[in-house]
């Protein structure tokens, strides 16, 4: 699907296409078709796609339905009638579409070796998708969270930094809301396992 996406020679005139560039950072290389290869940056471009296209809607939820027209519409690949369930169903399974780990490189993070060595997990740990959260994984995001600067010396989140998520990710104004509302009830970090308080603000949860 990467690789016809990418072939697509109307793809820059979609109507949010400047826009998402803007949002992702991504480049026309990052949109040459290399599927085994795909970067943050078009991860994050195709990430903010499917939202403008309501192929993942406000809860941060596939919607299979969706994701057929525009593969017919822009891509014209009509999907086999007999398959259709089979797919809806695989697409259904995957849950909701986190805002942080679908476009978050656990690379690009601040102090990302030295939290690494720091918090005793591995790269593979942070990238597995979903992520296991043990011990050691909740220390290196707290580690992470202090070096981005959303946790002071105190523990104490930093309002603002991590609202910073909002205007990276195009929240609306009622997510940005209820992400304030969610951080606020948060208190003080302490141990490494306090940092899922966060991460249920910041990644909506399966109900």
């Amino acid at each position: 699907i990467f690789n016809t996406a990418a072939q697509n020679p109307a793809l820059n005139k979609l109507p949010y296409f400047e826009e998402c560039i803007k949002l992702s950072g991504a480049t026309s290389e990052d949109l040459t078709p290399k599927p085994e290869k795909m970067t943050h940056e078009s991860k994050c471009f195709f990430f903010c796609a499917m939202k403008k296209e309501g192929a993942i809607d406000a809860t941060g939820m596939y919607k299979p339905k969706e994701i057929f027209r525009i593969l017919k519409l822009y891509h014209g690949i009509e999907v086999p009638a007999d398959q259709i369930k089979t797919i809806s169903t695989c697409i259904t399974a995957l849950g909701k579409v986190s805002h942080l780990s679908a476009v978050m490189d656990p690379t690009k993070i601040p102090g990302f070796e030295e939290c690494l060595e720091s918090s005793g997990t591995t790269l593979e740990a942070i990238s597995k998708r979903p992520v296991t959260l043990d011990h050691n994984v909740y220390c290196f995001f707290k580690c992470a969270h202090e070096k981005k600067g959303s946790l002071d010396a105190d523990g104490n989140v930093v309002l603002d930094k991590l609202l910073d998520v909002a205007n990276e990710h195009n929240l609306s104004a009622d997510q940005r809301k209820t992400l304030t509302v969610c951080l606020e009830a948060v208190g003080k970090i302490s141990a490494c396992e306090d940092v899922e308080k966060i991460t249920k603000c910041l990644m909506p949860m399966k109900s």
